[in-house]
């Protein structure tokens, strides 16, 4: 790739944007959840990026003084916003630059702990050797994402084995790049949100009533 981009231009740069692990970790247990596999934290493959398990092969093919790495918590970004981010690191024009803030880029939303919790059960119930999670994969997404409830708050315990399986490759974001991951800011109000509560129950069954209607029509 970078070889085909050279024949296009007088110089080729990579950019890539990493997370810190304790913001990453909830999207990535919701991943996890939607594909119908394990999310528990503490396994041999934990829900953390290992930049330094893949990074030195872009510094390989780019070259290190045409590598940037940035990060995407939104206290460090351009004005807040990811395309308003990108394009500062290129020659347009300023006006294009000023209107960037108002685009909002998708993002993926992390599923509340009760949907976590049902995908977990979902992936052990099956029917001959098949999860149950498979029956329906088309649909699960969807009703997943539509099964309101407490956001995912990673224990204590959670959060220090995660930094801890993290600290290498933090270290080699800095060392290499001189980047230091924002970590995301404490919201624990010292209130643990009630699971399962009214809100839960009103939106799963709003959730099931239209996994049905697709499943019907489907």
């Amino acid at each position: 790739m970078v070889r085909d981009l050279s024949t296009r231009a007088e110089r080729v740069v990579g950019v890539v944007y990493c997370r810190h692990p304790l913001s990453f970790a909830p999207s990535e247990i919701s991943q996890r959840a939607r594909s119908g596999v394990t999310t528990a934290v503490f396994t041999s493959a934990p829900p953390l990026l290992p930049f330094k398990s893949y990074l030195p092969k872009f510094v390989s093919a780019f070259g290190l003084p045409n590598m940037v790495a940035r990060d995407v918590d939104r206290r460090a970004l351009a004005d807040g916003n990811v395309i308003a981010d990108v394009l500062g690191l290129l020659p347009v024009s300023p006006t294009l630059r000023r209107d960037a803030p108002a685009i909002t880029p998708p993002s993926s939303i992390s599923l509340s702990t009760e949907a976590v919790r049902i995908a977990e059960n979902l992936a052990t119930l099956g029917d001959e050797g098949q999860p149950m999670a498979q029956a329906f994969r088309p649909h699960l997404q969807r009703f997943l994402m539509d099964i309101e409830g407490a956001p995912i708050r990673l224990s204590d315990e959670e959060k220090a084995f995660l930094l801890a399986e993290s600290e290498p490759h933090l270290a080699y974001l800095s060392e290499t790049f001189g980047l230091d991951l924002l970590a995301p800011p404490d919201t624990d109000d010292g209130e643990e949100q009630a699971l399962f509560g009214p809100a839960f129950v009103e939106s799963l069954a709003r959730a099931v009533r239209r996994l049905l209607d697709e499943i019907e029509s489907s």
